[in-house]
């Protein structure tokens, strides 16, 4: 996939979760399973490290009620 171990900027995290509910409506996306925008958003915004950009981000392009499919074009 790409990843690779950096000092400054990262911005993968992998986290095991408490509760299988998280996978409830997991989407796979090129072959890759992952959770929900929702849960995304969710999970984002009361992480930190700039967690509360990326979920803002995630809000506007998955979860605004203007988006119908798909993630809206950045401006």
């Amino acid at each position: 996939m790409g990843f690779h171990e950096s000092e400054r900027g990262a911005n993968l995290w992998l986290i095991e979760p408490n509760d299988e509910a998280v996978f409830a409506d997991a989407e796979q996306t090129d072959g890759i399973w992952h959770v929900s925008a929702l849960q995304a958003y969710l999970d984002l915004k009361d992480h930190p490290e700039r967690a509360d950009e990326a979920a803002a981000e995630l809000r506007r392009r998955w979860l605004n009620p203007e988006a119908t499919s798909g993630p809206r074009e950045a401006p």
